[in-house]
């Protein structure tokens, strides 16, 4: 299950300095969709029928665009090297 990767991975994405108010915007980000979602998605069912699916396809396709371009692969960096490499410093 993919539960809880991002848990883990907003742990090690932050710099140092921003790491404790970056996993607080992360996690306030995650339980206010998930509130979000759980009254809008119910509705979409209702009204959208089975092209709900295609707006969460949509979704899920920019996120996975986004973290192609942008988010960068921290696999075998330690703490500094991350840290560097994100401020452009690498």
């Amino acid at each position: 299950t993919w539960g809880p990767v991002p848990w883990v991975y907003q742990a090690e994405v932050f710099p140092r300095r921003v790491r404790v108010k970056g996993s607080a915007v992360s996690s306030l980000s995650n339980y206010l969709n998930n509130w979000i979602l759980t009254f809008l998605g119910p509705y979409l069912m209702t009204h959208w029928k089975k092209y709900t699916f295609f707006l969460f396809a949509v979704c899920c396709f920019i996120a996975w665009a986004y973290s192609q371009f942008y988010v960068i692969e921290s696999k075998g960096l330690n703490l500094e090297k991350k840290d560097a490499k994100m401020s452009g410093k690498a």
